[in-house]
């Protein structure tokens, strides 16, 4: 093991020392470790998506930190350590790649995740023949995950076998029924019963989880958005509340509430045709902008060389989109290679200058958006964020699909020229309904 490695298992040995330990850490066990393991997992996954590579570092050790402290209770238990934590991956990833340690061939990124869980389903069949238990395609499905997140997880595994609806409608009605029975149970009115109630609304939180997942969204980052939606609504209803002097008046409330959405609500966007080719350079005068002999290239299978000095000069403006670019990249998260999707690099003299792409957009179905737009600020105002822009546009041509953007401050003119109107929600600000050929 590394020296950085060794010195936090000594760390940890000692805080956990019977007579020299920190008394908290002694006192602890798995049980009630276990909470703080499935914070520190959260905190990682809220740096990657805040694009903090700093934050990222620390909440990484933190959670390699929970880690040492289970494998140390193992250890003093003697029931393993570390090493054979670290053997067991190291063993588990061998074996689940043939076609990287060994002689098998696996031709795609399909291929290999359904290779993946053929290896996973034989594991459990193996895990349960050892328990003297029949095997269930049901099996190692986590209790400890997010009641969405493992419902998701559920009806996946049972889709494996055909248990599964065949699309989204039958959902909905299915959604709707349980809402009914909900209904049928609040008429008892004080007869009801709580835990036929609770079972109900069980009953309808899992259908609608079954329905994200036929529609291919997430409900925990559905529920997210929703819930921050809530919240954005409510404090502008707790501002324009405090200087009207309204108090708990529902009705007054409520109507703040309707204001507050109005607000939100973005002016009719007609439908725009992309800009031809030929109009570029009339776009550029029109912005007050000249013309620069820029070189484009399509990014495909690596971030360029110079991306690292690019990103470095965002980030000394404050602009975090090329380290949320980097952090995608590197984790496999977003590659622009899906059909419709596309990541450009602008080059003047060699030198790297400028990035953007497109993206389906995760919120709005059939849209696409545009995502990571940068220009150095050294050359700003010479058409290349436009020439950038156009570029990427013009992969959509023809294919009848609106294109949003998250317009940062000062940029709206800029993608208003290009054809997009205000367009204020679903996390975008901008929109383009693009006319099919």
């Amino acid at each position: 093991m590394t020296p950085a490695l060794d010195r936090l298992l000594v760390i940890m040995a000692r805080l956990r020392d019977p007579e020299r330990g920190c008394p908290w850490d002694r006192e602890q066990n798995f049980a009630t470790i276990a909470p703080y393991t499935i914070e520190e997992a959260y905190e990682v996954a809220d740096a990657i998506a805040r694009g903090d590579m700093t934050a990222l570092k620390d909440e990484l050790g933190d959670l390699l930190f929970q880690v040492v402290f289970h494998a140390r209770m193992a250890e003093e238990a003697g029931r393993f350590d570390f090493t054979d934590v670290a053997a067991a991956i190291a063993d588990k990833m061998v074996r689940r790649h043939p076609h990287v340690f060994g002689d098998a061939e696996v031709r795609s990124a399909a291929a290999q995740t359904a290779a993946w869980e053929e290896h996973k389903a034989k594991e459990r069949a193996a895990k349960a023949a050892a328990a003297g238990a029949a095997a269930s395609v049901l099996d190692g499905v986590a209790l400890a995950l997010p009641a969405l997140l493992r419902a998701v997880k559920i009806q996946q595994r049972a889709g494996r076998i055909g248990f599964d609806w065949p699309n989204a409608p039958p959902v909905i009605a299915k959604l709707a029924e349980e809402i009914d029975e909900l209904e049928a149970e609040l008429a008892h009115d004080g007869a009801a019963d709580h835990a036929r109630i609770e079972d109900e609304m069980g009953d309808i939180l899992f259908a609608a989880a079954n329905l994200a997942r036929k529609l291919d969204i997430d409900p925990e980052a559905a529920l997210r958005r929703a819930t921050n939606k809530f919240e954005r609504r409510f404090r502008r209803v707790e501002a324009m509340a405090a200087e009207r002097g309204i108090g708990h008046d529902l009705d007054a409330l409520e109507e703040l509430w309707q204001e507050a959405k109005a607000n939100e609500k973005p002016r009719a966007a007609a439908p725009h045709p992309l800009p031809a080719s030929g109009e570029r350079e009339g776009l550029a005068r029109r912005e007050g902008e000249g013309q620069t002999d820029v070189r484009l290239e399509p990014i495909i299978d690596r971030l360029p060389k110079a991306f690292d000095a690019i990103r470095d000069g965002a980030r000394n403006e404050g602009y975090r989109m090329l380290d949320r670019l980097a952090a995608e990249w590197s984790a496999g998260i977003m590659r622009f290679n899906r059909p419709g999707e596309a990541l450009f690099a602008a080059y003047i003299d060699n030198r790297l200058v400028g990035v953007g792409g497109i993206t389906r957009d995760p919120v709005v179905p059939g849209a696409l958006r545009m995502r990571r737009f940068y220009v150095a600020k050294d050359f700003r105002r010479r058409g290349i964020a436009r020439q950038l822009a156009l570029s990427v546009l013009d992969q959509t041509r023809g294919a009848g699909r609106p294109i949003v953007v998250n317009a940062a401050a000062g940029s709206e003119a800029f993608w208003e020229a290009l054809g997009f109107t205000s367009d204020r929600q679903h996390g975008h600000t901008h929109m383009m309904r693009v006319q099919s050929k």
